[in-house]
């Protein structure tokens, strides 16, 4: 690794990492808010390379920024989540490749790409930006046939169309260099253009060096297409899930919680008659709507002896929005829980969840906003956040937080 002094903002990842948002544009990685602009002033991959993205002032601007440490404010997911003291993206890649010379105009070795919002669900943390069902139902709130012509879709749907040589060429000419293949979305099993990325990485050998990782909903077993990660080096398959039965469902409309749980076993029986390395778990996202039933989310899939990632939502349905009243009541409610099946993580897990409640103040705007949009959006998807999370709605009312 390069010899950087400011180790508390050095990051690896504008070396190494070149991330493809749903919106066509192209950032470090998927943490950051922070887009990347061309040398001639593109923004989007409809209108530019990715290679121009990647070789642009911009980025070499960001990575002299972070090597003099400069706490952009772009990255301060990760800056919140290590002051709870959560091992961020920043020191988890850091670590990973510690050991790697850098060089600013090396081509990249992860490509994490989220091939537009194509995605079959609409969960309660996410937005049409992430989410082709969310899009649907913003048109209808809005009464606005025309919202699905809006300027900004464009650049969704220009951007990874099959024609598109900015996006398929670059590609193309990044993969032989690459060793970490991402995908999300959307949901990247129900992008279906992502298996022709797949498709040559085997065909020309270069799958057997390729670290393979999906980030995905979990309503989709890949049944005709389980057989290709043979051909990978290492497989990673994280699914995400906030809740269980009811509180699962409500968060993550329409899936089907039965159908989801029997996706995870096939999943794991995939992983245990496989030949080649896998690594399969759960990603749990707590936010304002599910901190409360953390404790019963994790021990559930715990018990299944599958790995569990806790990822914090940062935007204004997390944690950070509840009233201080509400945030010391979870604090206390969590404390008492002790895992049977992972006694350690779920420790460390919950004390890091709690620093980040106590470390974060409370701004009546955005609870505000959080109770509307639930009310919104039960009215609209005919649910009921009382209903669903009646423990949690009782104390919220309790306390004078509605």
């Amino acid at each position: 690794m390069s010899n950087i002094d400011n180790s508390e903002t050095f990051c690896v990842n504008p070396y190494l990492n070149l991330s493809i948002h749903p919106s066509g544009v192209v950032k470090a990685c998927c943490m950051i808010d922070k887009e990347y602009i061309t040398d001639d002033g593109y923004q989007t991959l409809d209108k530019s390379s990715i290679l121009k993205f990647w070789n642009s002032k911009d980025r070499q601007k960001m990575i002299q920024d972070l090597n003099n440490g400069n706490r952009i404010n772009e990255c301060r997911a990760c800056w919140n989540e290590e002051k709870a003291g959560k091992e961020s993206k920043r020191i988890r890649d850091n670590k990973k490749y510690q050991d790697r010379v850098l060089d600013s105009t090396m081509l990249p070795v992860v490509l994490d790409l989220s091939m537009g919002n194509l995605c079959n669900i609409k969960c309660r943390i996410c937005s049409p930006v992430h989410s082709t069902p969310w899009m649907i139902e913003e048109s209808k709130i809005i009464n606005n046939p025309k919202y699905f012509k809006n300027e900004k879709w464009k650049s969704f749907k220009d951007s990874f169309l099959e024609n598109n040589s900015f996006v398929w060429d670059d590609i193309e000419k990044l993969l032989p260099n690459a060793e970490h293949l991402d995908f999300a979305g959307g949901e990247p099993f129900y992008i279906d253009k992502h298996w022709n990325i797949i498709d040559m990485c085997v065909k020309n050998g270069w799958s057997k060096k390729q670290y393979i990782h999906y980030n995905t909903n979990g309503t989709i077993f890949p049944e005709e297409h389980i057989y290709i990660f043979e051909e990978f080096k290492f497989v990673d398959i994280q699914i995400s899930s906030d809740g269980i039965e009811k509180k699962f469902e409500y968060l993550r409309h329409p899936a089907n919680w039965n159908k989801v749980e029997n996706n995870i076993q096939r999943f794991i029986d995939a992983k245990n008659n496989s030949n080649t390395d896998w690594l399969l778990s759960i990603c749990i996202s707590i936010s304002a709507f599910n901190v409360y039933y953390m404790f019963e989310t994790f021990e559930h899939y715990a018990s299944k002896g599958i790995g569990i990632y806790i990822n914090l939502v940062h935007d204004n349905r997390g944690i950070k929005i509840l009233p201080s009243k509400i945030k010391q009541k979870i604090i206390d409610h969590l404390m008492s829980f002790e895992s049977q099946h992972m006694p350690l993580q779920w420790k460390k897990d919950r004390d890091m969840v709690c620093r980040h409640l106590k470390s974060t103040s409370f701004n009546p705007d955005p609870w505000k906003m959080f109770l509307d949009e639930i009310e919104l959006r039960d009215k609209v998807r005919n649910e009921s956040f009382p209903d669903t999370f009646p423990d949690f709605y009782k104390m919220i009312k309790n306390n004078g937080a509605l």
